[in-house]
């Protein structure tokens, strides 16, 4: 792992590893008793993922984690 990501962009790579999700989707999955989260704070961790290469645009409204997100997975 070269670069630190935090731990909702952890969250989302688990998440979006086999299956392609909206932000919505990904939204309403992480957001539970112990944090909310917000549309915003899910497209900003996945523009993050992007540019770190960690997660591609599936189609032009859902996201999937690429092969190197696995090192990122716990």
């Amino acid at each position: 792992m070269s670069q630190e990501i935090s731990n909702l962009e952890q969250k989302i790579l688990r998440f979006i590893f086999e299956d392609n999700h909206r932000a919505s989707a990904i939204q309403k999955a992480l957001s539970g008793q112990e944090q909310r989260y917000t549309r915003n704070d899910i497209v900003a961790a996945l523009n993050s993922l992007e540019e770190n290469d960690l997660v591609e645009r599936y189609s032009s409204k859902s996201w999937i984690a690429t092969g190197d997100a696995e090192d990122y997975i716990e």
